[in-house]
């Protein structure tokens, strides 16, 4: 039953989420204050930092809770999450989300998933599915092979170490593409390469030579001097939704 319910969890998710929705749409002023509400967050990205985007933030997000929660869906929704927290349960927080440190990891005895980066000589002509992994699976900590033109990471949250430092790189330039949701990433490059960084967040930062660049629906960009005349290349893309990118040369 257990195995079953985490095999499907988040198609009961979405039944509850659509449940909710439907619901929402069948209250003609609780609709429309749900509705100012996303405005209202949406709005507050493109307003300078100060007093009135918190106070917009405050609004928004006030009335977004106030609208969901005079609906009868939301227990459900909320019923669904408190199961899918006791699915994944574990001895150092949830298994499925790695919870790590910071505010947004609250179990302080969890690691941090190692992920160690290796790239390998591409195969041509290559036509046949090589490897297949679930979001869970690739948030445990290992060492993953890539091929050095197809080197894409993808992962769904929690706290995650992506070490760049143990492969050699071949000639002329790598292109490695990292996305997640939210959680902290810490990346690990080499000093020997030359790098151009190009990240990306919702809401987030970047902690680059001991400075810290707060992000909200901003691009970070950065690159070695001579960066183009270097024998070896990274081109590193980081897409994050909420978190903090760590940029850590060694």
């Amino acid at each position: 039953m257990i195995a079953f319910l985490k095999r499907h969890i988040f198609q009961i998710l979405a039944l509850a989420g659509t449940a909710l929705v439907f619901e929402l749409m069948g209250r003609g002023v609780t609709f429309l204050l749900f509705l100012g509400s996303l405005v209202l967050l949406v709005a507050s990205v493109y307003i300078p930092i100060g007093i009135f985007r918190g106070m917009t933030l405050v609004v928004s997000l006030t009335s977004f809770f106030v609208a969901i929660f005079m609906t009868q869906s939301i227990w459900l929704v909320l019923l669904v999450l408190v199961l899918f927290y006791w699915l994944f349960r574990g001895p150092n927080g949830n298994e499925f989300l790695v919870w790590g440190e910071s505010l947004l990891h609250p179990f302080g005895g969890a690691k941090e998933a190692y992920h160690g980066v290796k790239l390998i000589q591409p195969q041509s002509g290559q036509r046949t599915l090589i490897k297949r992994e679930s979001l869970i699976a690739s948030m445990e900590s290992k060492t993953n092979y890539y091929e050095w033109d197809d080197i894409n990471i993808v992962f769904l949250g929690g706290s995650s170490i992506v070490d760049l430092g143990n492969t050699l790189l071949p000639p002329e330039q790598s292109t490695i593409v990292i996305r997640k949701l939210f959680g902290r990433t810490r990346l690990i490059i080499p000093r020997d390469v030359g790098f151009r960084l190009n990240i990306s967040a919702i809401s987030g930062a970047v902690v680059f030579e001991n400075q810290s660049y707060s992000l909200v629906g901003e691009n970070f960009r950065w690159e070695t001097a001579g960066y183009a005349a270097t024998p070896r290349r990274l081109n590193i893309m980081i897409s994050v939704g909420f978190g903090e990118v760590e940029v850590i040369v060694l």
